[in-house]
């Protein structure tokens, strides 16, 4: 049941006619719970613990409608003013990165962003950060170069540095080798996405990377989860 339905219900089973009260704020916090905290606009007051629609992302700063019949709620997204914007960030190297032969896994550390509207990236670090708890897709690819042709070529996602999926090629050729790799996961706001690599060619060899279509990592949220 969509959160409108829910609010349609409680007004059509109420006893009472609804007194519904409108105002417009500011969001200045979002917690981990689905809620957010909304200053007042013209005073200073904030209303803590805010429900809001899980049809949209918030983001600090945004205006928002909050209206209440004594519980708040809050309707966010194009008509307050995100203009139908949702956390999603992808990153990409701009230059080769080597990877040891037999190491394990390695830590991709990220040097630039394509798109990042919520601010989920530090330049030069290997994990986005993501702003609100939900559901997110998670998609990544990592390109080997030619230099062996003997070996396997691993990519793996981590949520807070722990790996959560993988997937693995064994080669028999000195060909490039993209190993893509997807998922979707539940993310508590703070919690961290990041994307590691490896391979067993018996050489040292390279993710190429000289632009976001090669080894990039996307991180996307999808809504609630639940």
């Amino acid at each position: 049941m969509t959160d409108f339905q829910k609010v349609a219900e409680a007004i059509a089973s109420s006893s009472q006619a609804p007194a519904f009260r409108r105002r417009m704020g500011t969001v200045s916090a979002i917690n981990a719970g689905y809620t957010i905290d909304v200053t007042i606009a013209g005073s200073s007051t904030v209303i803590t613990g805010v429900r809001y629609f899980n049809h949209y992302a918030p983001k600090v700063g945004a205006q928002v409608w909050l209206d209440t019949d004594g519980q708040d709620w809050i309707a966010i997204g194009a008509v307050a003013g995100l203009g139908g914007q949702v956390p999603t960030c992808k990153v990409y190297r701009t230059a080769d990165l080597g990877i040891a032969s037999g190491s394990g896994w390695t830590a991709i550390t990220w040097q630039a962003t394509e798109f990042d509207p919520f601010g989920m990236f530090t330049v030069n670090s290997t994990n986005l950060t993501v702003p609100i708890t939900g559901r997110y897709l998670i998609s990544g690819a990592v390109l080997f170069d030619n230099s062996t042709s003997t070996g396997y070529r691993g990519i793996a996602i981590n949520k807070n540095g722990t790996l959560i999926q993988y997937a693995q090629v064994i080669t028999n050729a000195a060909n490039t080798i993209g190993v893509p790799l997807s998922t979707v996961v539940n993310l508590t706001k703070g919690d961290t996405v990041s994307l590691s690599a490896r391979q067993g060619s018996g050489v040292n060899i390279n993710l190429v990377s000289s632009s976001a279509i090669e080894t990039h990592l996307i991180v996307t949220y999808l809504g609630a989860d639940s």
